[in-house]
């Protein structure tokens, strides 16, 4: 295995070791079935992976996890100290820069006349912010995304100076859907 760990000798007898040299076998089997390339260490707190494919498009994946203790003993370490999230990154012909993002309660006050910006017809909880109104050229990119809008699990979507990176707040691979990335247009 290419991604190695970084753990403690104690740490390796953690089912949470387990999970997560798991999770990093599985991202690397992934990566390395693209003939891509993959860097990264993993112990029973945390990983940090990064692959890159470069066919048929080139794209990087990074995943994080992190598990972080706040001294705080009512709150649960398992859940509400723990950060996972991925990042997806391409160059992009969109030829346009977008943000998709979630809402907040200052977005009332945020938006100007010149910004476009859209509700997605699937989740109120999502706008569509761009200066242009030709949302259709990016309707393939969030049909392909549609089940993580609506389990939550995307955090940000930006295009800008011709990169697409797709943020995601999520403690799985996804796969699939990224397999449908590859193959959109």
């Amino acid at each position: 295995m290419q991604i190695q760990p970084n753990s403690s000798t104690s740490e390796k007898d953690s089912l949470y070791f387990e999970q997560n040299k798991a999770f990093c076998a599985a991202f690397e089997d992934f990566v390395l079935g693209k003939n891509g390339k993959v860097k990264g260490d993993f112990n029973a707190w945390s990983f940090a992976v990064i692959g890159k494919i470069e066919k048929p498009k080139a794209w990087t994946l990074q995943y994080k996890k992190a598990t972080f203790n706040s001294g705080n003993i009512f709150l649960s370490a398992k859940h509400q100290n723990l950060l996972t999230s991925a990042e997806w990154k391409t160059k992009s012909n969109f030829g346009f820069d977008f943000r998709i993002r979630r809402k907040s309660a200052k977005d009332v006050f945020r938006f100007s006349a010149k910004e476009s910006h859209e509700v997605l017809a699937f989740s109120d909880a999502y706008f569509v912010e761009t200066n242009t109104q030709n949302l259709e050229a990016i309707s393939e990119l969030i049909n392909i995304l549609k089940p993580l809008f609506i389990s939550d699990e995307v955090y940000k979507i930006e295009n800008t100076d011709s990169e697409l990176k797709i943020e995601l707040l999520t403690e799985k691979h996804h796969f699939d859907v990224f397999e449908q990335l590859l193959e959109m247009k």
